[in-house]
C-alpha cells in the first residue's frame, strides 16, 4: 500500500504542469480540463468548480454531517463546514473555513502531521506547499486503508483560510485524478 501511495504522489507531481520557484511557495499549475467539471461552481468566500458526477449534500443529511464534523473532540482546528459533495463511486469533497484569528501556516507542522496520524489512523502522509492561482496553499496527501485524502489548506498566510478535502477510493484514484486537478485549478478567493 505504501508503494502505491508513493507511486500516486510521484504521478501527481509529474502530472502537474509548470513549477516555478517563488520563495517557500513555488507556483503550481494544475491541469485544467473544463470537460471534467460540472457547471456548478461553489462560491462562499472561496470559489471552486466541482467535478462532474458530484452532487451537493443538502437538508438533514448535510446538517447531520456538518454537526458531526464541527464537533469532533480534540480537533486540531475549529471549522465551519460550508458545503459537502459526493458521488456514487465513494468520492467526497468537503469545503470548510478554518475559524482562526491569525494565519495557520505555523500550525501546519510536525505536531499537526502527528495529529493526522493519531486522529485519522492514516498509514502514510505527504506534505507539500505551493501557490494555487497566486494563493499560498499547504497540502497533505494521506492514505487510510483504501481511501486517499487530498487535504488542501488554501490561503494559509491570511486570517480567512479554507480547508478543501477530496476523498477518493484508492481503486478510483487514477480515473479521478484529472477531475480533481481540474477542480483544484479553479480555486480562488472571493473578495
Amino acid at each position: 500500500m505504501k508503494f502505491l501511495f508513493i507511486l500516486f504522489a510521484i504521478f501527481h507531481s509529474l502530472s502537474c504542469a509548470n513549477q516555478v520557484e517563488k520563495g517557500e511557495f513555488p507556483n503550481l499549475e494544475f491541469k485544467y480540463d473544463e470537460s471534467l467539471l460540472s457547471i456548478f461552481q461553489f462560491s462562499k468566500g472561496v470559489s471552486l468548480s466541482i467535478p462532474l458526477g458530484f452532487n451537493q449534500v443538502v437538508g438533514n443529511d448535510f446538517s447531520r454531517i456538518e454537526n458531526n464534523l464541527e464537533n469532533i473532540e480534540n480537533s486540531f482546528f475549529e471549522t465551519d463546514i460550508l458545503s459537502i459533495f459526493q458521488n456514487k463511486n465513494g468520492g467526497v469533497i468537503i469545503i470548510s473555513q478554518i475559524k482562526a484569528e491569525k494565519p495557520i501556516l505555523n500550525k501546519l507542522d510536525e505536531k499537526f502531521e502527528s495529529s493526522l496520524f493519531q486522529s485519522s489512523n492514516v498509514s502514510d502522509t505527504n506534505r507539500g506547499q505551493f501557490l494555487i492561482n497566486g494563493i499560498e496553499t499547504v497540502q497533505y496527501i494521506t492514505t487510510k486503508k483504501d481511501i486517499i485524502n487530498y487535504k488542501l489548506f488554501f490561503n494559509v498566510m491570511h486570517d480567512k483560510c479554507f480547508q478543501i478535502d477530496y476523498f477518493v477510493l484508492l481503486k478510483n484514484f487514477v480515473k479521478f485524478q484529472s477531475s480533481m486537478e481540474s477542480s483544484i485549478s479553479t480555486l480562488k478567493i472571493n473578495n
